[in-house]
C-alpha cells in the first residue's frame, strides 16, 4: 500500500496548480506523472515476466516460484501497473471535482474484473485475466473522462478553492 501512496503523492501538487488555475502546468505535471507511473509498470511487467519466478524462489522459496510461472507473475505485475495508473489518473479527476466520474469509472472497472474472472475453467488464470482488464477498463475510462475535462477547461469550484 506504501507504493500506491507514494505514487500519488504528487496529486496534491496537481490539485493545488488546478485550484490555482494554473491549467499549463497542470497538464504538463499530470503528463509526467503518468509517464513515469507507465514507465514503472512496463519495466515491472517486463522484469516479472523474465525473473519472476527466480525472484520469487528467492524471497519465498522454492515451493512458490513453482506455483507461479513467468506469465503469472507478468499478469500481475500488469494488473498492479494498471492499478497505480488508474488511481494516478483518479486522482486527478476528483482534482479537478470529477468525483461521479472516478466513480463510474471505478465501477465500470469492477464489472469487467467480474466478468472476466466469471469466464474459464483456470481459476489462476481467470483472476489475473480480470484483473489486468478491469484496471485497464477503468484506466481507459477514466482516460476518456479527464481528456474531456480538460479540453473544458478547470472547473470555477476548484478555482474558487484556491481563494
Amino acid at each position: 500500500m506504501t507504493g500506491v501512496q507514494t505514487c500519488a503523492l504528487p496529486i496534491s501538487k496537481l490539485a493545488g496548480l488546478a485550484g490555482a488555475g494554473r491549467h499549463d502546468d497542470f497538464r504538463g505535471g499530470l503528463r509526467k506523472l503518468v509517464l513515469l507511473v507507465v514507465a514503472i509498470g512496463i519495466v515491472g511487467t517486463l522484469v516479472a515476466a523474465a525473473i519472476g519466478p527466480w525472484v520469487v524462489g528467492f524471497l519465498f522459496g522454492e515451493e512458490f516460484s513453482a506455483t507461479l510461472d513467468n506469465v503469472d507473475l507478468a499478469l500481475l505485475a500488469a494488473a498492479a501497473g494498471g492499478f497505480i495508473l488508474a488511481m494516478t489518473l483518479a486522482q486527478a479527476l476528483i482534482a479537478l471535482k470529477g468525483y461521479a466520474h472516478a466513480a463510474v469509472a471505478w465501477a465500470a472497472g469492477v464489472v469487467a474484473l467480474v466478468v472476466v474472472t466469471a469466464l474459464g475453467n483456470d481459476l489462476f488464470l481467470r483472476a489475473e485475466l480480470g484483473s489486468v482488464v478491469g484496471s485497464l477498463v477503468a484506466v481507459g475510462i477514466m482516460a476518456v473522462f479527464l481528456m474531456r475535462k480538460l479540453a473544458d477547461g478547470i472547473p470555477r469550484d476548484a478555482l474558487a478553492l484556491a481563494e
